[in-house]
């Protein structure tokens, strides 16, 4: 069932006398039968983005002067308040991370990768553009938005003095939308400016231009399970933890929901696992703390749809373990949206400064990303200080620099991201935010991930890991009980027995999203007292029985 919402956004300007409510216009959108109206928005007085005001009801205003081009005060012409005829409406667009544009230069426009997603909460930005005979003065931008809870009125007061800059949150009229606002399905809205009797000579500031309801569609989500698996660090004798306080998990809970196209996250912590290991900045011991993670993961056995980070500091700070350059993530690229078995990545989890935090929760959000299909964007060719991911993405389409290509805003930091100074997460550079395109394949991932949760009977049985270092060595790892049956690249290996006998069976195969090598899973029943052969980047690799 579709549920339809009627969201108008009028925009009033001040007369000279003390400001009334005036009659409504003959063009207004007709009433709607058995909806109940209730003021949920802001308060007067309220600051909303950009240092706007918002108010709820509509509220009497003794402000009576205006600012012209030139700067002088004059009075404004009496009158109740008419669609403006020397300003229009140039863009209207929804971030919820990324720009969402509804509408530009009168017409509908349909995001080319992120669609906007029901659930989430966001920013909608009007974009005005006063024309040459424009006078400066205070506009009232009203938000009319009705769905099956009700119909709420708010409303946003700004000067206007010029055009909207894409750059400049203050130069647009900008209304925060609850997650509540945007419910699955079909909405309707309607925006129209309203001023003082001015002439202009531009069409009437409304969209659409006829005076009906454009359409708003919202994509369904879900939510992002993460569990953090601290590891105690043994190898140097120091049992050292890292940091999971509250305000550090809250930390990484804000950064994946400011990143990812979901309605919530929750992030929950795990009690520690002891690793004896060394784990060093130049990729050693990487793969084998993953495999135990997965390995933890699968003896816990979680709901389908929740991921494991183990997080750890091999080293007392970051600045140490990081001196010369480290990787600081691994996590396998799972193609398959139902292969449930490998949802675990591991990353370093340092907070001894800002610094180490930020990279510490860049990290794990790139790393989820590979456990989401993800792919690397960028390359050292274009851009030099984003290193040299491997696995890239051919399909990225904003070149390879890495760049998020349009503009983002963190719905939670309330900032703005300029697509020329900020890169894709999943790229190797540090100064990074969300493309609309990463942000819309994530959400076709979410939007199959979630409904494995109660679609998943068949269980597993006993596999047993197999290791790929970058350079094609084989190694055993641990035996885990699966779930489910895994469905990630099928591929065909051999086992081999100590009499040359040779069987081909079948082996799950996980490239790792950073150039670290692999991880296979193959049925223990398959290899019980029998070694493997694998061919691995045009090699056979040979694996003894164990």
């Amino acid at each position: 069932m579709k549920h339809w919402t009627l969201l108008s956004i009028l925009l009033v300007g001040c007369s000279s006398a003390a400001h009334q409510v005036a009659a409504e216009p003959s063009d207004a959108p007709p009433q709607i039968d058995d909806v109940a109206v209730q003021d949920s928005g802001p308060r007067q007085g309220e600051r909303t983005d950009g240092g706007q005001v918002q108010d709820g009801d509509l509220q009497n205003d003794s402000s009576n002067a205006f600012i012209d081009g030139g700067g002088s005060e004059e009075q404004a012409p009496s009158g109740p308040p008419v669609v403006a005829t020397d300003i229009t409406i140039s863009e209207i667009a929804l971030f919820q991370g990324v720009k969402v544009p509804l509408m530009k230069n009168g017409a509908a426009v349909k995001s080319t990768y992120a669609p906007v997603v029901a659930g989430r909460p966001g920013l909608l930005r009007v974009y005005v553009k006063p024309s040459p005979s424009f006078r400066q003065r205070e506009l009232t931008a009203e938000l009319v938005l009705t769905n099956l809870s009700g119909t709420s009125i708010r409303q946003v007061k700004m000067i206007v003095t010029k055009s909207t800059l894409e750059s400049e949150l203050d130069s647009s009229m900008n209304f925060t939308i609850a997650a509540e606002d945007l419910p699955q399905g079909s909405s309707l809205f309607k925006v129209r400016l309203l001023g003082a009797p001015y002439v202009g000579t531009e069409p009437p500031a409304q969209y659409p231009a006829d005076t009906s309801n454009a359409v708003l569609e919202t994509a369904g989500s879900g939510k992002l399970r993460v569990v953090l698996v601290p590891v105690r660090y043994d190898a140097d004798g120091s049992g050292r933890l890292p940091d999971t306080s509250a305000s550090t998990v809250e930390q990484y809970r804000t950064a994946f929901f400011e990143a990812y196209p979901v309605t919530g996250v929750d992030v929950t912590v795990r009690s520690a696992m002891p690793w004896s290991g060394t784990i060093s900045a130049d990729k050693t011991g990487w793969n084998e703390v993953l495999q135990q993670v997965a390995a933890l993961r699968a003896q816990d056995n979680p709901s389908s749809d929740t991921y494991y980070m183990g997080i750890f500091s091999p080293a007392g700070s970051f600045s140490t373990y990081c001196a010369s350059g480290c990787v600081a993530g691994l996590a396998p690229l799972l193609t398959s949206a139902s292969d449930v078995n490998y949802r675990a990545g591991v990353a370093i989890g340092y907070s001894n400064d800002a610094y180490a935090l930020a990279a510490s929760l860049r990290a794990a959000v790139h790393e989820a990303g590979h456990l989401h299909g993800r792919s690397h964007v960028g390359n050292a060719g274009t851009n030099p200080r984003c290193g040299t991911p491997s696995t890239i993405d051919a399909a990225f389409p904003y070149g390879g620099d890495g760049s998020i290509g349009s503009w983002g805003y963190g719905i939670l930091g309330k900032q703005l991201y300029d697509p020329s100074m900020y890169t894709d997460f999943m790229g190797y550079c540090s100064d990074n935010w969300i493309s609309d395109y990463t942000y819309g394949a994530l959400l076709t991932r979410v939007q199959s991930v979630v409904p494995l949760t109660k679609s998943i009977s068949l269980r597993g049985g006993e596999y047993r890991f197999v290791q790929i270092s970058a350079e094609g060595n084989l190694r055993w790892g641990p035996t885990v009980d699966l779930p489910s049956v895994p469905t990630n690249n099928p591929t065909t290996v051999r086992a081999t027995g100590s009499n040359g006998q040779i069987r081909n069976i079948t082996g799950y195969y996980y490239s790792y999203g950073d150039d670290e090598g692999a991880s296979m899973l193959v049925r223990k029943s398959d290899v019980n007292g029998m070694g493997l052969e694998i061919d691995y980047r045009g090699i056979t690799r040979s694996l003894g029985a164990q």
